[in-house]
């Protein structure tokens, strides 16, 4: 690392100890068979941190933070990939979007999943300690169903669970849910089946009719 880019890191650091500067939330998304759709990171900061987190991105030949941000997580960290980002600015802040289209859990260290012999489904994390030593730090995982079980501090909607690691300092977070009811939508398979017989039926009666008078 070169000197200059040193000195812009330990910039970036000194504003986040002196003030607090960034603001994370992080949502996985876990389906019926326990696979994770999607990791959405969302990083909120100061408009001068970003700048100086723009510098470090750029001397390193990015054009966004963004972008370096997701080039970093596909590269170091397993399970990842399909990345997605945006840098974008929001009421005085500038806000660091990725989003992990794909996700392999048996790659990722940190993670297990599984659907238990209740059918309900089972999701599991190991939280670091650099997670629980930034200023501001909200992790929420969606489930398919009604949560069951959970040690997470809220719930939103039923189905999502909701923790704030910079105040807890948990060494795990684990939650479990029943798996989605998608029976209707066969019900609804079924009806427009039905639907579609009656007016092929209805079609070929009109053809006849059409047919008799002319």
């Amino acid at each position: 690392m070169s000197g200059r880019r040193v000195k812009v890191v330990a910039a970036v650091v000194l504003l986040c100890l002196l003030g607090g500067c960034v603001d994370v939330t992080m949502t996985t998304t876990v389906d019926n068979e326990g696979e994770i759709e999607q990791v959405r990171a969302e990083a909120e900061m100061s408009q001068e941190v970003y700048a100086l987190a723009l510098e470090d991105a750029t001397s390193s030949g990015y054009e966004s933070v963004g972008e370096q941000f997701a080039d970093e997580l596909e590269t170091n960290e397993d399970g990842f990939s399909d990345v997605e980002y945006e840098d974008r600015r929001e009421n005085g802040t500038v806000v660091v979007e990725l989003i992990a289209q794909k996700v392999t859990v048996e790659e990722v260290s940190y993670i297990t999943t599984r659907v238990t012999e209740n059918e309900t489904v089972a999701f599991t994390a190991s939280i670091s300690d650099d997670v629980t030593d930034l200023n501001g730090y909200t992790y929420r995982v969606e489930m398919p169903g009604e949560i069951t079980e959970t040690d997470a501090t809220e719930i939103e909607n039923g189905n999502v669970a909701v923790w704030e690691l910079h105040k807890t300092n948990p060494d795990r977070v684990s939650v479990e849910s029943e798996v989605e009811d998608r029976s209707w939508l066969g019900t609804i398979a079924l009806v427009l089946g039905v639907i579609g017989v009656a007016m092929v039926s209805v079609a070929a009666y009109q053809k006849r009719v059409w047919e008799s008078y002319v």
